[in-house]
Protein backbone atom coordinates (compact mmCIF):
# COMPACT_ATOMS: atom_id res chain seq x y z
CA UNK A 1 0.00 0.00 0.00
CA UNK A 2 1.37 3.48 -1.03
CA UNK A 3 0.31 6.65 1.24
CA UNK A 4 0.59 9.95 -0.38
CA UNK A 5 0.23 13.38 0.85
CA UNK A 6 -0.78 15.68 -1.24
CA UNK A 7 -0.83 19.58 -1.49
CA UNK A 8 -3.43 21.91 -3.31
CA UNK A 9 -0.37 23.71 -4.21
CA UNK A 10 1.47 21.06 -5.81
CA UNK A 11 0.91 21.07 -9.64
CA UNK A 12 0.28 17.51 -9.87
CA UNK A 13 -2.33 17.44 -7.23
CA UNK A 14 -5.49 16.94 -9.52
CA UNK A 15 -3.42 14.43 -12.39
CA UNK A 16 -1.84 11.93 -9.10
CA UNK A 17 -5.48 12.16 -8.58
CA UNK A 18 -7.02 11.55 -11.94
CA UNK A 19 -4.74 8.67 -12.42
CA UNK A 20 -5.09 7.15 -9.16
CA UNK A 21 -9.08 6.85 -9.78
CA UNK A 22 -8.43 4.88 -12.82
CA UNK A 23 -6.52 1.97 -11.25
CA UNK A 24 -7.58 2.15 -7.33
CA UNK A 25 -9.96 -0.02 -5.73
CA UNK A 26 -10.63 2.10 -2.37
CA UNK A 27 -10.10 5.90 -2.18
CA UNK A 28 -9.67 7.21 1.49
CA UNK A 29 -10.14 11.20 1.62
CA UNK A 30 -9.35 13.40 4.68
CA UNK A 31 -10.04 16.88 3.86
CA UNK A 32 -9.47 20.16 6.05
CA UNK A 33 -10.71 22.69 3.37
CA UNK A 34 -12.17 21.49 0.38
CA UNK A 35 -14.44 23.48 -2.95
CA UNK A 36 -16.94 22.75 -4.69
CA UNK A 37 -14.58 24.34 -7.79
CA UNK A 38 -12.11 21.65 -7.42
CA UNK A 39 -14.62 18.88 -6.53
CA UNK A 40 -16.53 19.82 -9.90
CA UNK A 41 -12.96 19.44 -11.96
CA UNK A 42 -13.02 16.19 -10.77
CA UNK A 43 -16.59 15.15 -10.53
CA UNK A 44 -16.90 12.80 -13.64
CA UNK A 45 -13.63 10.89 -12.48
CA UNK A 46 -15.52 10.23 -9.69
CA UNK A 47 -18.42 8.63 -10.88
CA UNK A 48 -16.28 6.41 -13.48
CA UNK A 49 -14.66 5.62 -10.32
CA UNK A 50 -18.01 4.46 -8.79
CA UNK A 51 -19.43 2.62 -11.27
CA UNK A 52 -16.79 0.86 -12.10
CA UNK A 53 -17.14 -0.85 -8.31
CA UNK A 54 -14.43 1.96 -6.33
CA UNK A 55 -14.76 2.41 -2.65
CA UNK A 56 -14.59 6.18 -1.41
CA UNK A 57 -14.53 7.32 2.19
CA UNK A 58 -14.20 10.54 2.87
CA UNK A 59 -13.96 12.62 5.84
CA UNK A 60 -14.51 16.46 6.03
CA UNK A 61 -13.62 19.33 8.49
CA UNK A 62 -16.68 21.61 8.46
CA UNK A 63 -15.68 23.65 11.40
CA UNK A 64 -14.72 26.93 9.84
CA UNK A 65 -17.22 26.19 7.43
CA UNK A 66 -15.16 26.59 5.15
CA UNK A 67 -16.30 23.64 3.24
CA UNK A 68 -18.91 23.54 0.81
CA UNK A 69 -22.15 21.72 1.80
CA UNK A 70 -23.13 21.12 -1.81
CA UNK A 71 -19.74 19.34 -2.37
CA UNK A 72 -20.54 16.77 0.82
CA UNK A 73 -23.80 16.27 -0.73
CA UNK A 74 -23.01 15.70 -4.36
CA UNK A 75 -19.63 13.13 -3.51
CA UNK A 76 -22.11 11.36 -0.73
CA UNK A 77 -25.09 11.32 -2.93
CA UNK A 78 -23.06 9.59 -6.39
CA UNK A 79 -24.47 6.24 -7.10
CA UNK A 80 -22.21 3.46 -6.03
CA UNK A 81 -20.11 2.57 -2.38
CA UNK A 82 -19.51 6.03 -1.10
CA UNK A 83 -19.56 7.34 2.02
CA UNK A 84 -18.97 10.90 3.62
CA UNK A 85 -18.40 11.62 7.12
CA UNK A 86 -17.65 15.09 8.51
CA UNK A 87 -16.46 16.73 11.78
Amino acid sequence: MQITILKNSDESLFKSIQEGLQWAENLYIGVAYASYAAFALLKQHFHTFLRNNGKLRALFDIEEFITEKKLIEELATIPGDSECKVF
